[in-house]
């Protein structure tokens, strides 16, 4: 049975283990990211490969200790309504809430929007390739993802995507430095979190 006392010790090992990945976090050096653009227009399967071609696998060697964060964001130069994104995201999530609705619901969760942001998604893969196509393609099974291809595919907007690669800092500088982005961009999609 647990005590008033092993909660208090708990929590101040918590603190201590936190303070400390707070600190490592914050020096770090943002590295450089890998970039690609995409339509949401006509995804395939097909293009959907292509597009993933230039992402790391994260199963190189030299990946073994790496982790890394990525973030959709809506395109500057895009000319679709961010609210016209969010209306078609919400109609394709509130027909996984129907009866009968045939696969698992894995879309992500909808967030409150902030006026200016472009942010779609903020997250985090030790294998980011396939990470990014859980969120291109469509799917009745899997993991949570944005699925573009299953509710934007004939909207045409652009998106940005970004991958940033951090190597031998440990997954709690790693988780920190995510929850801080997620805190700061306030993404449009998906959750804030450890999984």
């Amino acid at each position: 049975m647990l005590h008033q006392s092993d909660l208090t010790v708990a929590i101040d090992a918590y603190e201590r283990s936190a303070q400390e990945a707070i600190s490592r976090a914050k020096s770090v050096a943002l590295p450089v990211p890998a970039c690609l653009s995409f339509s949401t227009k006509g995804l395939t399967e097909s293009s959907i490969r292509e597009l993933a071609k230039s992402v790391p696998t994260g199963k190189r060697a030299e990946d073994r200790d790496a982790e890394f964060i990525y973030l959709f964001r809506i395109s500057k130069d895009n000319c679709v309504r961010i609210s016209d994104v969010l209306d078609a995201f919400a109609v394709a999530k509130s027909e996984q809430e129907e009866i009968g609705y045939p696969g698992k619901k894995n879309l992500c969760k909808i967030n409150p929007h902030s006026d200016g942001c472009r942010v779609l998604y903020v997250g985090r893969s030790y294998g980011p390739r396939e990470r990014l196509k859980d969120h291109l393609r469509a799917s009745l099974i899997g993991t949570y993802a944005i699925h573009f291809q299953a509710w934007a595919a004939e909207i045409d907007f652009k998106v940005d995507f970004f991958l940033y690669r951090f190597s031998g800092i440990g997954d709690r500088v790693v988780q920190v430095i995510e929850d801080g982005l997620w805190d700061h961009l306030k993404p449009m999609l998906g959750r804030r979190g450890e999984k």
